[in-house]
């Protein structure tokens, strides 16, 4: 399996200790600049989301656009 790059495990990071954030305001602290939807930011960190949910690292909170941490099954 390929090791995490830098960006995801920021964003575990960031979802760790603020759950609940959807993928403009993770952006936003990544870039540390306000992200607008289809930005080139944007779409880079929705890749990385999308990796890391594959991966099952994270989910999506309810269906809606915020995630969290997966929690970790014994």
């Amino acid at each position: 399996m390929i090791p995490l790059g830098v960006k995801q495990k920021k964003i575990l990071e960031i979802l760790s200790a603020n759950p609940n954030y959807t993928v403009s305001e993770v952006a936003s602290i990544i870039y540390e600049k306000k992200v607008m939807r289809r930005s080139k930011e944007y779409n880079s960190t929705c890749r990385s989301f999308h990796m890391l949910e594959e991966r099952g690292l994270i989910e999506q909170e309810g269906g809606q656009v915020k995630w969290r941490v997966k929690p970790k099954t014994p």
